[in-house]
């Protein structure tokens, strides 16, 4: 049937997706842990000029530099260069030249351009000056007359921080909308989520009049650069960045970490004991004493539970430093309390889950699912991921719950049915749990609890190494430092033998060869391995093998067993990779390996 072929290609489509965004899911979580404190160390500075303005130190318009160093990803083109290992990381010097206004000077300012402009005795003349009495009408109401509201005009470059990058789109579409009211009721001024990404309702509308003002008059529009409200952008990233963090953690869906709210953590937060692959603490190598971390959990509400004594315990940790934040900016807001407001009213549980000291609020405003893919939309700006077919993806919540999953379950060794059973997935056709299921449900919470933070504590521990390891490398250098490591390798191998020494994966590149003697079938992760190009079809080989060998380890309840094998998989991932950047250097002429005249000994030889 037609309506049945199309649900099976949406969900063949939908798992494409959902594979590019699996492979990338690390990436992006360590894109958040590189972009949060990026806007962080901007709202930290931009903070301190604005109390040196209020001291008297500065006078406004205040001109000043803003200088950073920031790792970032600039593009990622998808979906062969798709693992954190590929993704093309650099660290570069940013700087914004940017204006800070108060809205009176601002059109003071604006004024006193347009009557230099006009000429004196014409109408447009006559326009200006009249505006200017106006305007000294006006500095005593509304947002005119309050001396703690400001903005920045940034001067754009094309060396900015990452999140100019959504703030000067937002602008460009602002701008050219047409009418006050146009600008007032829709997505102009971004007033479903004003004050969360976009400027606060006020400001807003405060630009919006005076670009109307410029089309209304016919005029020729006065030059200005990027206007944004810095702590809006700054509270869009803190909510956009917790979001995509939970949704890659937390195995939520996204309605149910909307609930996320002050009256529902679970008291007392649980101390957890790190563990080994082998299941043993882990100590810390400086101090010696056994690392631990913290369960931060919520009692949330999930898909097809209505009674408030049905919900179940979500692992929010990997988030719990934006949630202290946004804790923290709604107390400082509303006089030391957290207001309490109405669910989002579209949602179809609004009823059931009433009113609350929900976190993910603004102005008094519950934020919406839509406004949430557009803050996930902010902090991933200028991530492109494709599919295999070339179509862009566009990343949504519901996408990235589902990266998780498979994440968590092929890299971590998550149980499927502990998976299921955290997502909501537990029953059968029949309405029944299946058997594994019913199995994994008999474990105490705190046995599921624990494991899961495992997967957590793992998940964020790789993304941050991905942070603090990766280099500000181009990919020639990086080519170019695999061609050198190669050749220099078998170089010493021959000065001393007059021939190489194979392994599945290339040749032995260490001089005084392995002390495994000729058992070198499992080279992975040797920095003394020469990779060879042509033999990527054995990687292949083994990967699916490693992968194969993962499951059976998960079906058997070994969960140190399904990591060891995850690790060696990310480590032919690797492999590969490496393989397919000499291969194309090969093919273009820029390297003629030097082995390619040796002849190899026989294996026997070691």
């Amino acid at each position: 049937m037609p309506g049945a072929e199309q649900r099976v290609e949406v969900r063949r489509n939908r798992k494409a997706k959902t594979d590019v965004v699996s492979e990338c899911a690390m990436a992006i979580l360590a894109l958040m842990l590189a972009r949060y404190p990026s806007m962080e160390r901007f709202i930290h500075w931009y903070r301190l000029q604005i109390e040196r303005i209020e001291a008297g130190e500065l006078s406004v318009p205040a001109r000043l530099v803003y200088e950073d160093d920031q790792l970032d990803l600039p593009s990622q083109p998808g979906p062969d260069a798709v693992s954190v290992e590929e993704l093309r990381w650099r660290t570069t010097s940013v700087q914004l030249d940017l204006t800070i206004w108060r809205p009176y000077e601002f059109s003071q300012r604006r004024n006193a351009e347009r009557i230099q402009q006009a000429a004196a005795g014409t109408k447009e003349w006559e326009l200006a000056l009249a505006s200017r009495s106006s305007l000294l009408g006006r500095a005593k109401k509304r947002i005119h007359a309050d001396p703690h509201t400001y903005f920045a005009e940034v001067q754009p470059t094309q060396a900015m921080p990452w999140f100019m990058g959504p703030v000067g789109d937002w602008f460009a579409r602002f701008a050219r909308v047409t009418g006050r009211s146009r600008a007032g009721a829709g997505g102009g001024t971004g007033q479903r989520r004003a004050g969360v990404g976009t400027p606060e309702d006020r400001l807003a509308k405060y630009f919006s009049a005076l670009f109307t003002a410029d089309r209304h008059s016919a005029r020729t529009p006065m030059p200005v650069g990027v206007c944004f409200d810095h702590e809006a952008t700054y509270r869009g990233v803190l909510f956009g960045t917790a979001i995509v963090t939970l949704m890659l953690t937390a195995d939520a869906r996204i309605h149910e970490i909307l609930q996320i709210s002050a009256d529902r953590f679970v008291k007392p937060v649980r101390v957890y004991v790190v563990k080994n692959p082998d299941g043993t603490p882990k100590y810390n190598p400086t101090t010696n004493n056994i690392v631990t971390d913290v369960i931060v959990e919520q009692r949330l509400l999930p898909k097809g539970r209505n009674n408030d004594d049905l919900r179940l315990q979500y692992d929010v940790s990997a988030a719990r430093i934006h949630l202290h934040e946004i804790t923290r900016l709604l107390t400082s807001a509303h006089s030391g309390q957290i207001p309490t407001v109405r669910y989002d009213p579209q949602h179809p549980k609004a009823e059931q889950l009433g009113a609350e000291r929900y976190l993910f609020q603004w102005n008094g405003r519950h934020l919406s699912r839509d406004a949430i893919n557009s803050l996930i939309r902010l902090v991933l700006h200028g991530v492109v991921l494709v599919d295999r077919s070339g179509e862009r993806i566009s990343v949504t919540s519901h996408l990235l719950r589902h990266a998780a999953a498979t994440v968590q379950r092929q890299q971590y060794g998550v149980p499927l049915e502990m998976l299921a059973e955290a997502m909501g997935h537990t029953l059968a056709a029949d309405g029944q749990a299946p058997e594994a299921t019913r199995y994994y449900s008999q474990m105490t919470e705190t046995q599921k609890t624990e494991i899961r933070h495992e997967a957590i504590v793992a998940m964020m521990d790789d993304a941050g190494l991905a942070v603090r390891v990766i280099e500000p490398d181009e990919e020639a250098q990086r080519i170019q430092r695999l061609m050198a490591e190669a050749d220099e390798h078998t170089r010493e191998v021959l000065e001393r033998y007059g021939g190489l020494h194979p392994v599945t994966f290339g040749h032995c590149g260490y001089p005084g060869l392995c002390v495994r003697g000729t058992a070198r079938a499992f080279c992975i992760g040797c920095p003394f391995l020469v990779r060879r190009p042509e033999y990527i079809d054995r990687v292949d080989f083994f990967l699916d093998g490693y992968v194969k060998a993962a499951d059976a380890h998960e079906r058997m309840g070994d969960l140190a067993g399904a990591r060891e094998r995850h690790r060696l998989i990310v480590e032919l991932k690797q492999l590969r990779s490496e393989m397919l950047l000499l291969a194309e250097a090969e093919r273009q002429g820029s390297w003629i390996p030097s082995w390619q005249s040796a002849t190899a000994l026989p294996a026997a030889v070691a």
